[in-house]
């Protein structure tokens, strides 16, 4: 590792590698492989004809996974895990807020 220090050292002599903190990684879905969600979100909001909101897009994505709809644990998991991939495709779906309701379409 000290070569690593030493180079860090050269793009800011003042660094102290030791006080970094690993970053820390998120846990895996279990209804999801990578990149899946996101990709099924942009599927259902490709075939909406008006934006749709996250529990819609949970509510969708929950009966193409053949997920029980009455399961009331899982759809609340899945539609974070839904939350999560919108707020993180910022450059391909926007938030839109009619009347109140906070709705999601692709950019």
């Amino acid at each position: 590792m000290a070569h690593l220090d030493a180079t860090m050292r050269l793009f800011d002599p003042d660094i102290r590698p030791q006080e970094m903190r690993a970053k820390q990684q998120r846990a895996r879905s279990a209804w999801f492989r990578q990149g899946e969600c996101l990709r099924r979100i942009h599927d259902e909001l490709r075939n909406a004809a008006q934006p749709l909101t996250t529990r819609d897009l949970a509510e969708r994505i929950m009966r193409a996974k053949a997920v029980p709809a009455s399961d009331d644990r899982s759809r609340e998991l899945i539609q974070k895990t839904v939350l999560g991939s919108l707020s993180r495709a910022k450059e391909t779906i926007a938030r839109v807020e009619v009347a109140g309701v906070v709705s999601w379409r692709l950019v």
